[in-house]
């Protein structure tokens, strides 16, 4: 999986490439903020397939990060 990212409001997506395990932590997130976010799955056979993309504000610091859990179709 690739997990993108980005504070919502921002135009470019940060990309986080090879996520093959869950749960999968991503740090040094800012409390208060909205972020936005989608997954892309690359198969083996080369096609590639996006989630729809959802949003999340943190109410509060989780210590060591926000799980990101990547859901099977």
């Amino acid at each position: 999986f690739i997990l993108y990212w980005r504070p919502q409001g921002q135009t470019n997506w940060n990309a986080v490439e090879n996520i093959r395990q869950t749960p999968w932590v991503l740090e040094n997130l800012t409390t208060g903020l909205t972020y936005e976010y989608f997954l892309q799955a690359q198969c083996t056979n080369g096609s590639v397939g996006n989630t729809s993309v959802g949003s999340v504000t943190l109410r509060c610091a989780e210590p060591g990060g926000t799980q990101v859990r990547p859901l099977t179709p």
